[in-house]
C-alpha cells in the first residue's frame, strides 16, 4: 500500500528529473508515476499489474527509447544485473534513465487482486548508489541524490531522526 508520503516523495523525484533533462519518447517500467505528475506526458507502460508488462529480465523493450523512468521497482525484480542490461539497451543513444527506488524503507511484498493481476509482488533488494553503478554499468552514471522524508524514518522499530535518507534517485545516460 502506497502512503500519501511516498506518493508524494515519488512525485518530487520525479518532477526532479523531468525539469532538468530531455523527456520525449518515455518508457514507463513499473508503471508508478504516470500522469497525475504531468497530465501531458505520455508515456509507454510496461506494468505487470497491467497486463502489458514486458518482462524486462527476458529481454529488452520491444523498442528503444530516448527516456525511460522506473520508479520503486527494482527492488521488486528477481535478477536486477540482467534487467539493467536490458534497460540499458533498451535507450537510444544519448537517451537518459531515471531510477527511483526506497533506500531505507521498510520490507513491503504487496498481493495484486483482480483479473488483471497475478498474485504477490516480493520486496527482494535494496541499492546504494555503487549499487545502482554497478547495475547500469553500461550507461553513464550522470547523478545521484536521496530524498528525505518530513517524518523520522522508523528503522528497526525504533524511531531514529539521523536516518532520514528515505529514496535513492540516480539518473544515467546511454553513450554509446
Amino acid at each position: 500500500v502506497w502512503t500519501k508520503e511516498m506518493m508524494s516523495t515519488n512525485e518530487v523525484s520525479l518532477r526532479n528529473f523531468l525539469e532538468r533533462y530531455p523527456h520525449k519518447d518515455i518508457a514507463n517500467i513499473g508503471g508508478m508515476g504516470d500522469d497525475k505528475v504531468y497530465p501531458d506526458l505520455k508515456f509507454d507502460i510496461y506494468d505487470k499489474a497491467l497486463k502489458k508488462l514486458h518482462d524486462i529480465c527476458l529481454r529488452p523493450l520491444p523498442r528503444r527509447y530516448q527516456t525511460i523512468i522506473t520508479l520503486n521497482t527494482l527492488e521488486h525484480i528477481r535478477d536486477p544485473i540482467r534487467a539493467g542490461e536490458h534497460i540499458a539497451n533498451s535507450l537510444n543513444i544519448g537517451g537518459y534513465l531515471f531510477v527511483s527506488l526506497p533506500y531505507l524503507y521498510h520490507y513491503h511484498n504487496y498481493e495484486l487482486i483482480g483479473p488483471n493481476h497475478d498474485g504477490v509482488v516480493m520486496d527482494y533488494y535494496r541499492f546504494t548508489e555503487m549499487g545502482l553503478r554497478y547495475v547500469f554499468r553500461l550507461l553513464t552514471p550522470v547523478e545521484t541524490w536521496y530524498n528525505e522524508d518530513n517524518t523520522n524514518t522508523i528503522y528497526g522499530g525504533v524511531d531514529n531522526p539521523t536516518m532520514k535518507h528515505n529514496r535513492i534517485n540516480s539518473v544515467f545516460r546511454r553513450d554509446v
